[in-house]
């Protein structure tokens, strides 16, 4: 059971680059003109920070039950 709480940390390692291409993109966003491009850019942006999010909390799941989620 130990080695499965261990994975648990492996997990939480795309969430920073999930963020870091959420900030490029949002970066990207404000030189567009182009409205629909920009809600575009932000729907994305929405999608990668619940992904992180779910990569947060499946990880600090596994890490603190031993589970699968």
């Amino acid at each position: 059971m130990c080695g499965i709480r261990s994975l648990g940390i492996f997990l939480l390692i795309p969430v920073p680059v999930l963020l870091a291409i959420k900030f490029f993109i949002l970066c990207c966003i404000d030189k567009v003109e182009s409205k629909r491009l920009k809600i575009f850019g932000h729907i994305v942006c929405g999608l990668l920070f619940i992904s992180a999010l779910v990569f947060i909390f499946s990880g600090v799941y596994m890490m603190m039950t031993g589970n699968l989620p």
